[in-house]
């Protein structure tokens, strides 16, 4: 069996002047490096180009490009710091001291000092909304703010509240916004459950405005004995028809009739006129029909003249 044998190796890269490369301008082999020896740059052979073709490695150049994980920088004098630019490059920047204030830039690090022994307290002022009691020992505060001075508020949870120096919580404000979206709007809207007037408020209808402030209004009796509920009719009447109940609160369109001794009608019908089905009419003779107006009997009824 062979014995292994250690054999002691030292690398050495081929090393020159700048001149001297310029003028022997060899090729260098295939990733070989050569350096000169008083810049320091170095360059890598690709086997064909000769030495004077071949680019420097960014690298190996000193100073080395930001942009080559370098700092561009190679000299430093005690305190300096390196600074980010906007270009991308870092530049040299020392820290500069001000009043009360002392840097001592030292190999290696920097020591920030306060100098002098401060000062003395002689008074306090403040600017609104802040308020000071003066003095060298004053109170702070601030001021209650209002609709004409900023400052402090207090909250609160009212929806009825008309204070001007008290704001109002999320919860006052939700409240709020509840009531007026449950309110029927002033202009008009619908309404999705009953409506309830009480202790014999009126239901007003108002004349034109132009014409004056009259209303006509229905009103509840003073004392009612049980709840009544009138439902009306779901279709228009005829001429001369009124309402009539059923006695169960269902109202319907009847023919009108006239009390009295003496059962009157008119001689001249100057209007459209239709009797009801189911019913019977009768006029005192003689009658006159105007024209372009019609008496309309239909089936099931009946109008008689005496």
């Amino acid at each position: 069996m062979t014995t292994p044998t250690t054999v002691p190796v030292r690398l050495q890269l081929r090393a020159d002047t700048a001149a001297n490369w310029t003028s022997v301008n060899p090729i260098l082999l295939a990733n070989e490096l050569g350096r000169e020896t008083d810049t320091g740059k170095i360059k890598i052979g690709n086997g064909t180009a000769t030495w004077t073709s071949l680019a420097y490695q960014a690298w190996a150049t000193l100073p080395v490009a930001v942009n080559a994980g370098g700092t561009g920088q190679t000299t430093y004098t005690n305190g300096q710091l390196l600074i980010g630019k906007t270009d991308g490059t870092l530049a040299k920047a020392t820290l500069t001291a001000s009043t009360g204030v002392t840097i001592t830039n030292a190999d290696g690090s920097i020591t920030i000092s306060a100098t002098g022994s401060g000062g003395t307290v002689t008074g306090v002022t403040a600017t609104s909304p802040l308020a000071s009691t003066g003095g060298t020992t004053p109170d702070i505060s601030i001021q209650d703010g209002t609709t004409t001075q900023k400052g402090a508020v207090q909250l609160e949870d009212s929806t009825t509240s008309t204070s001007t120096t008290t704001a109002a919580t999320p919860a006052a404000v939700k409240a709020a916004f509840d009531i007026a979206d449950a309110a029927l709007p002033k202009a008009g809207g619908t309404l999705t459950g009953d409506v309830t007037l009480d202790n014999q408020s009126d239901l007003r209808f108002g004349e034109a405005t132009a014409n004056g402030t009259n209303y006509v209004a229905f009103q509840a009796p003073a004392s009612i004995t049980a709840d009544v509920t009138w439902t009306l009719p779901a279709t228009d009447g005829t001429v001369n028809q009124v309402l009539s109940t059923d006695g169960a609160g269902t109202l319907d369109w009847i023919a009108a009739g006239v009390g009295g001794p003496i059962l009157e009608s008119k001689q001249v019908i100057d209007q459209d006129y239709t009797l009801s089905v189911g019913f019977n009419g009768i006029s005192a003779g003689p009658v006159e029909v105007a024209d372009t107006y019609t008496v309309t009997v239909p089936a099931g009824a009946t109008w008689v003249i005496i």
